[in-house]
């Protein structure tokens, strides 16, 4: 780990003779689930219910009060609706589960106390544990995946400002092998500048803000926008001409690589256009 030097660790049959002691508290403690149900309408009798535990090892700022507050947030959103004349098709149903990190022992006393009602009325369960900066990650049924995709496409990603599932597309295809690289970036490339752009003379992808020369540059645009960006420091012209994801880069930068301008323009067979300043620059502040 580091730069600790690695060293062989070995289990099983040898020399040494240990005696271990383990203390436990097997007292019974009270466990405290809160339940809050909000009646649907149309369809009251199916219930959506939706769970993020309350209890925590230590302190619990991470785990569980980072996906606990989103919940309540959620809920508090929903009364207020609801004291504004709003009512939900289904009912909904808050839970914040108590034991969970000794072994899900609140909700599943919950659950089976509940089952009979669960067998007849539940048709979705919508579980967090704690919640961080990054990428939406959703795991389920199958049967929820098209929703799942759907409302991803809706929420906004806070930071990017793309959709939270274009945030996720971006990064798979940046961790992903390079082939899967290349024909996303061809697709984006074709969609903005017709079926002959998915075939170029040459193609080269680099990893954003981590060569050199890319070093220094502001990363302000969205997966398949072409945006031009200016230089955080003075030492390259602008434009720097980006298509891609924020991790991304396809085209020239004018000035700063004259040789690869004169050479594309050769490939093309035409004399470079004379760009001028940079049309469209992103502010540093």
């Amino acid at each position: 780990m580091g730069n600790r030097p690695r060293r062989a660790y070995r289990l099983g049959a040898g020399p040494p003779r240990v005696h271990l002691r383990v203390k436990s508290d097997w007292s019974l403690k009270t466990l405290y689930d809160v339940i809050a149900k909000l009646p649907g309408t149309t369809e009251a009798d199916e219930w959506v219910i939706r769970g993020n535990h309350h209890d925590a090892w230590v302190n619990g700022a991470q785990d569980p009060i980072s996906g606990l507050v989103a919940e309540l947030e959620e809920a508090r959103a929903l009364g207020s609706l609801y004291q504004q004349g709003w009512r939900p098709k289904r009912t909904i149903i808050y839970a914040a589960w108590d034991g969970e990190e000794p072994g899900l022992l609140g909700s599943t006393e919950w659950v089976e106390a509940h089952a009979d009602e669960l067998r007849t009325h539940a048709v979705a369960y919508l579980n967090s544990d704690t919640n961080s900066r990054g990428y939406l990650e959703v795991e389920g049924s199958h049967s929820l995946e098209k929703f799942i995709n759907g409302v991803s496409m809706d929420v906004p990603d806070p930071e990017s400002g793309v959709s939270s599932w274009k945030r996720v597309q971006a990064s798979r295809i940046l961790n992903g092998p390079p082939d899967a690289r290349r024909d996303q970036l061809l697709a984006d490339l074709a969609h903005l500048y017709g079926p002959a752009a998915a075939a170029p003379t040459g193609l080269s992808i680099t990893d954003w803000a981590t060569e050199p020369f890319t070093k220094g540059y502001l990363t302000h645009w969205a997966p398949g926008d072409l945006t031009a960006v200016g230089p955080l420091h003075g030492t390259h012209e602008p434009p720097f001409y980006v298509c891609g994801s924020d991790h991304w880069l396809a085209g020239y930068m004018e000035g700063a690589v004259r040789t690869g301008r004169a050479a594309a323009a050769a490939a093309l067979g035409h004399a470079p256009a004379d760009v001028g300043s940079n049309p469209n620059p992103v502010s540093s502040g």
